[in-house]
């Protein structure tokens, strides 16, 4: 079996390309959270956008690299997928805190975030980086106009007032 059409290994240069655009859009989304002292920030952001993209990208290379054609080792890399989902759902199960005396959780903008930014960087991984961009962009724009509206619609006011209502 001639080895050398059916699938190309990802080259370095086009390996650190991808790795730093996940790293970059996990920091833009990050710092969002940085800012407004949430529960994990940029670094951690980061992290998981790099993370994901660079296990994607070592998955390519393994399963369409010489070693694993040569062998035929069969590898679906829709699985590694499937397994990023899980874990960094996990990760963002982690940062939302059961509520104090309200009753209410803690950290879900965050939480879905972190599984987002998963996203954002398999995305990169495979090499969809406008794709990665605009889901970043989009995450960022939802938590900064989230906060806001939290802080200054006060939204939350007139829920806590309502339900107050019907207990009482």
């Amino acid at each position: 079996m001639d080895t050398a059409n059916v699938g190309e290994v990802i080259p370095f240069d086009t390996f650190a390309l991808r790795a730093g655009a996940a790293l970059m859009l996990g920091v833009l989304v990050g710092l969002d959270r940085e800012v407004k002292r949430k529960p994990l920030g940029a670094r951690a952001y980061a992290l998981i956008a790099l993370g994901s993209a660079c296990f994607m990208m070592v998955t390519l290379n393994f399963a369409l690299g010489p070693t694993a054609l040569e062998r035929g080792i069969g590898i679906d890399p829709s699985q590694l997928i499937q397994g990023l989902v899980g874990g960094i759902g996990f990760l963002g199960a982690g940062a939302i805190i059961g509520g104090g005396s309200d009753g209410r959780l803690r950290g879900v903008g965050s939480g879905a975030a972190i599984w987002v930014v998963g996203g954002v960087g398999v995305a990169c991984g495979l090499g969809y980086l406008a794709e990665a961009a605009f889901m970043a962009a989009l995450t960022f724009l939802i938590l900064f106009i989230g906060d806001w509206c939290d802080a200054n619609l006060s939204i939350k006011d007139a829920v806590d007032k309502v339900a107050e209502k019907d207990e009482g």
